[in-house]
């Protein structure tokens, strides 16, 4: 089998040869606990409204992430609502 990587979206396993428009299955936004406030599904397994290609997490990434602080996850925990507030 050809060498497999590791996607930086939704972090699944893919190889190149079979990566299309439509492989990765990300949401647009958090669960706030209730739904995906991107789509209203409301189980937090539920697959991505967002399509894409896989992309390809670099070895040092997670590393970059960490030393810089600016995490996407970080950044959106710290985003409040404007309606809930």
């Amino acid at each position: 089998m050809k060498n497999l990587l590791l996607c930086k979206n939704c972090a699944k396993e893919y190889n190149e040869d079979s990566n299309f428009n439509w492989s990765c299955r990300t949401h647009h936004s958090e669960f706030s606990g209730e739904m995906w406030w991107c789509c209203g599904k409301t189980k937090k397994e539920a697959l991505g409204c967002k399509f894409s290609k896989h992309k390809v997490r670099e070895e040092n990434e997670d590393e970059e992430i960490d030393a810089l602080g600016t995490n996407q996850q970080s950044f959106l925990k710290n985003v409040k609502c404007k309606c809930c507030l």
